[in-house]
């Protein structure tokens, strides 16, 4: 018998209308979270792994409900949500706007609790039934590639999930990430991700997370990688300003790592701090401390960039906010695509706010396509200009105006300190 999906995140600002439903929705059974700002609710949503039933209030400040729901249907995110949209809004266009934006079900209020419980009923049984496939699948790969043992998931966005496993080939811990099959399912999609894959185990870089495995199958890409024990660079930016030497190491490393990847033809394409791991320990010993870049290679193959980065689903776990613009703008990319990645990835780590900021989706695309980006200098008056002019270089809006190549911006990097050393 598969189990019902009992986890409900309430999204309300009407704390009266949040209190009857949390009341009622406990006495059926249901473990009830309740947020009333739409940005702390979509933060929350995007670090729930397992699925979850997500009643979300179309008007709220932060984030309105409707963005929020656009946003789960670019990041795929249906897989593990299934959202119930309510409004006092009624009209018949409202509704079709709705559905439109992915809600998989809408309600007036003031609501009624009977029907709403038996709404939420078949809901709960429907991600039972998606839960059930999804352990499946974690069953049927073990049995196909009996080498590795799938031990717990790490964590699970739009394009897959990244288990915790073992090979017990050789003995060791190890990461594996399967994609949902790709947009182009085809022997052409499969030969670049495997011709990447390759790639990726051959460079063996120390700021390069290493790839030891992958195959294809019905049932997605898998790739076998190295398990890092770290902190991603978005928790340690969270927990305060960033140390001088942990920047300058974040700097160096990226920079290196990227430059590596770069010579030998592959492009990342979705660089955040989420996909940026600081392995060990800053605050004791920080010449043991490495810079890894996540997802490199195999979170997008370039094949498929601009048919995954469209306005609808261009807000990928927090990509929004580094994405280049011609990305968004579907014009030509290259490796300068991947610094100016980099150069807001450096604004928020000495900054802790984004360079590209909006109300809305919308707002931060705008932002990004007229190069209106806040300047560091005005953000941070402390840091020596010279500094602040080489990370806004790789904000340029357009690519001619940053640096080239990686090494160059590494390069520059470098120049900084030494032409003004003792």
């Amino acid at each position: 018998m598969i189990e019902e999906v009992k986890k409900v995140i309430l999204a309300d600002d009407d704390a009266p209308t949040a209190e009857l439903l949390r009341m009622a929705l406990e006495g059926a059974g249901y473990e009830v979270e309740i947020f009333n700002n739409g940005q702390e609710a979509w933060e929350r949503l995007l670090s729930q792994h397992e699925p979850a039933l997500v009643i979300m209030d179309w008007i709220m400040p932060g984030i309105p409900g409707i963005e929020i729901c656009r946003s789960i249907t670019g990041l795929g995110m249906h897989q593990q949500l299934y959202v119930m949209m309510i409004s006092g809004l009624s009209e018949s266009e409202q509704i079709i706007e709705a559905i439109d934006a992915g809600a998989d079900d809408y309600m007036r209020k003031p609501l009624l609790i009977p029907e709403l419980l038996a709404r939420i009923r078949v809901a709960s049984r429907r991600l039972g039934r998606l839960a059930a496939l999804e352990k499946r699948v974690a069953e049927m790969t073990a049995a196909q590639h009996g080498r590795y043992e799938m031990r717990g998931i790490i964590g699970k966005g739009g394009l897959g999930e990244v288990f915790e496993g073992w090979d017990g080939l050789l003995g060791r811990s190890v990461a594996i990430k399967r994609f949902r099959p790709l947009i182009k399912s085809n022997s052409e999609a499969q030969a670049e991700m495997k011709r990447e894959a390759r790639i990726m185990a051959s460079l063996n870089h120390p700021n390069l997370t290493t790839v030891y495995d992958c195959w294809d199958s019905p049932m997605g890409a898998f790739v076998v990688m190295e398990l890092l024990r770290g902190t991603d660079l978005d928790k340690i930016v969270e927990d305060g300003r960033i140390s001088d030497p942990l920047f300058n190491k974040l700097a160096e490393h990226v920079l290196s790592g990227l430059d590596a990847a770069h010579r030998a033809g592959i492009l990342h394409c979705d660089l955040k701090p989420s996909n940026i791991m600081v392995v060990g320990d800053p605050l004791k010993d920080m010449d043991d401390v490495r810079v890894k870049i996540l997802d490199f290679g195999v979170a997008r193959l370039v094949s498929e960039v601009r048919e995954m980065h469209t306005h609808e689903s261009a807000f990928v776990e927090g990509s929004l906010y580094f994405i280049a613009p011609e990305i968004l703008a579907a014009e030509p990319i290259d490796v300068r695509s991947d610094l100016y990645s980099v150069g807001h990835i450096l604004f928020y780590a000495l900054t802790g706010k984004h360079a590209a900021q909006g109300y809305s989706v919308e707002d931060v695309i705008d932002s990004h396509l007229a190069g209106r980006n806040y300047h560091l200098s005005d953000t941070r008056q402390d840091l020596p200009m010279r500094l602040c002019s080489w990370v806004e270089s790789l904000m340029a809006r357009q690519p001619s105006d940053r640096p080239p190549t990686a090494h160059e911006a590494l390069t520059g990097f470098r120049s900084l300190f030494a032409a003004h050393s003792p």
